[in-house]
């Protein structure tokens, strides 16, 4: 044999080597892809897991747009920061308004002027606001759990 002859077999052996090589790598990846989408079509839930699921999210939106309602409407607090002075005959102008709209709500100020005449900022960040929504729903996220006893109830029923 000659050299050109021996170089062309070796051209042609390791195209052949790498062709194979990437048709068994091609068919691997193809096939995982495969046995994953049907491992995925394949995992069902029970209706009743839905039902669940449902009521959970429903739950946690409520007790989210609650929250969200009590931020907006106290002014970016949930809870109100104590006056150092609480609000009475000698500090009738305290850190917050009392608001009588469809019940009593209480908003605090702001900025507003202490009995000794300072000024003073107590606005809320968009941190502070978050942080504060984050620990109503861990406060209140419970009572979604208190709920499950009563949709047991009804599935178990329907």
């Amino acid at each position: 044999m000659k050299r050109g002859q021996v170089t062309a077999f070796a051209i042609v052996g390791i195209a052949i080597l790498a062709l194979v090589i990437t048709v068994f790598f091609v068919k691997d990846t193809l096939f995982m892809r495969d046995l994953f989408k049907q491992k995925e079509e394949s995992i069902t839930l029970p209706e009743h897991a839905d039902k669940v699921k449902t009521f959970m999210r429903s739950c946690f939106e409520e007790t989210l747009r609650r929250g969200i309602d009590l931020l907006s409407s106290r002014g970016g607090y949930i809870d109100i920061p104590e006056d150092v002075l609480p609000k009475g005959i000698i500090n009738p102008m305290s850190n917050y308004l009392d608001v009588f709209n469809d019940g009593f709500v209480r908003v605090p100020y702001w900025v507003y002027q202490t009995q000794s005449g300072v000024l003073k900022t107590q606005a809320p960040t968009k941190t502070m606001m978050e942080i504060t929504l984050s620990e109503y729903m861990d406060n209140n996220v419970a009572s979604c759990f208190d709920g499950l006893e009563d949709l047991k109830y009804w599935i178990m029923r329907y």
